[in-house]
This record gives structure tokens, sequence and C-alpha cells, in this order.
């Protein structure tokens, strides 16, 4: 089973630099919607964060009518790491873990299925 996965500065600043110069094509809601999460309220946040990123790690980036695009590299690269709040990262990754208590697994669940469209599939180990 796949499970959620967030990416450390150092993986990230790698995935940069392999793709700093492809074509900002997805805006943050667009690769929410393709891969089932439901994002809306913390939509505002995480592009902010995104565009921080954007100045200190250098990569490419448009503004457009229908908002900011990044690359499909990028996205994937730091999505479920800037659409989370640090709290509910914690609370996924020890519901994620090997002696992850029943308590444990069921709140990581509850936070995931706030975040997506379907019910997760993701923690099932």
């Amino acid at each position: 089973m796949k499970k959620i996965e967030f990416i450390t500065w150092e993986a990230f600043g790698a995935v940069v630099e392999k793709h700093k110069e492809d074509q900002p094509l997805l805006t943050m809601k667009d690769y929410a919607l393709i891969n089932g999460f439901d994002v809306k309220n913390r939509l505002g946040s995480a592009v902010k964060e995104l565009l921080t990123l954007a100045k200190l790690y250098e990569f490419e980036y448009s503004q457009t009518s229908s908002g900011y695009r990044f690359s499909n590299a990028i996205l994937e690269a730091i999505f479920t790491t800037v659409i989370v709040s640090a709290h509910e990262r914690d609370v996924i990754l020890r519901g994620m873990s090997e002696f992850a208590t029943v308590d444990e697994e069921v709140a990581a669940l509850k936070v995931m299925s706030e975040l997506m469209i379907e019910p997760p599939k993701y923690l099932s180990k």
C-alpha cells in the first residue's frame, strides 16, 4: 500500500535542481483535484508557502487568471508537505508507524479523510 510521504528540504532541493526549468502547467487546485484531495480551506496558505519556496529554491512558476501554476514535478514532490499543518503531519506519521496504536491509526485516517474527496487507502497496513 502507498504511504503518504513528506519530503525533506534536502530531497526537495534535489527535485528542484532536476526540474527547476520545467514548464509550470498546473495550479495547486488542479493538482489537488486530479489526485483526489479537497483542499479548499488550505489552498491559500499552501500556495503562499510554495511561492516562498520558489524564491528560496528558484524554480519556475507563473501567475495566470486561474492562479499560480507550478510544474507537475514540483507539486508532486511538495504537495502533501505544504497542504497539511505540522500537527496534522505528526498525527499522520504516528498513524503510519509500524507500532501505531489503533487510536493513532484512527486519528491519522480522520486527518486524511478530511483532506480526501474519496476515503483514503494510503494508511492501510
